[in-house]
């Protein structure tokens, strides 16, 4: 089955670890029991951006986890990459970004991605396999399997407040308030006249159908005086009449 690419908005600068562990389990809850899901973290240009690869469809806000918008993505996450020998994680590296820093100042080398894969036996519990993908000196991508990382609610965790280095994606998540407006668009793309981005109502977008919309009543046309208007009503065989 195909799998689908969610990229994750945080709604503010720190999502505590016990919000990350419930997301943890919330994803594992819908993906199913021993059905893998992935969790991927993107470093780019010091912005930080999380994604869910699963096989199900996810709305943009479910359960209790408010602190998470989901917005479907072709984002390709996957790179060449070459095998390197086996990543120990010590306790005294906290955040990914403590690795981040640790191998550009030692190693010369960046943390670009890191892949956790979540194998869950239990709705409360479950196993996983970290990844990191370092770039060298050389451009090339090395990647890294990790070991000791136990706590990944808290590895993942991190506080923008403090680390004012790095930003978290946040910008694509600002939308218009469309919740008043909805029983006016439809899904069929038909005869739109508009089409309206309504996330974080639902994933895709909606419509406004000439048939559904009263012109006479919701319409304006603005232009400076003398000049001709726009007359939107040929679609329905009447003049508009500028006074």
């Amino acid at each position: 089955m195909e799998s689908n690419i969610f990229e994750i908005y945080l709604t503010s600068n720190f999502i505590e670890s016990d919000k990350w562990l419930s997301f943890i389990y919330k994803m594992s809850k819908i993906n199913g029991l021993f059905h893998p899901w992935i969790l991927w973290i993107n470093i780019e240009n010091n912005y930080i951006r999380y994604f869910v690869e699963t096989e199900k469809t996810l709305p943009p806000l479910f359960g209790n986890l408010g602190s998470f918008l989901f917005k479907k993505t072709e984002s390709n996450l996957k790179q060449k990459s070459i095998s390197g020998k086996p990543y120990l994680l010590t306790k005294n590296y906290k955040t990914l970004l403590d690795i981040y820093d640790k191998n550009e100042t030692k190693k010369f080398q960046e943390l670009k991605n890191v892949k956790i894969i979540f194998y869950p036996y239990k709705y409360d519990n479950y196993l996983s396999s970290t990844y990191f993908y370092f770039k060298d000196s050389n451009g090339k991508i090395i990647k890294r399997k990790v070991f000791g990382n136990d706590e990944i609610y808290k590895f993942i965790s991190i506080d923008f407040g403090i680390h004012t280095r790095f930003f978290y994606q946040k910008n694509e998540a600002k939308y218009l308030e469309t919740k008043k407006i909805l029983q006016y668009l439809s899904s069929d793309s038909q005869n739109a006249i508009l089409e309206a981005n309504v996330f974080p109502y639902l994933q895709e977008p909606l419509y406004l159908n000439c048939q559904n919309y009263d012109f006479n009543k919701h319409s304006i046309v603005i232009g400076a005086s003398r000049n001709r208007k726009v007359k939107i009503y040929k679609f329905y065989d009447k003049k508009f009449v500028s006074k």
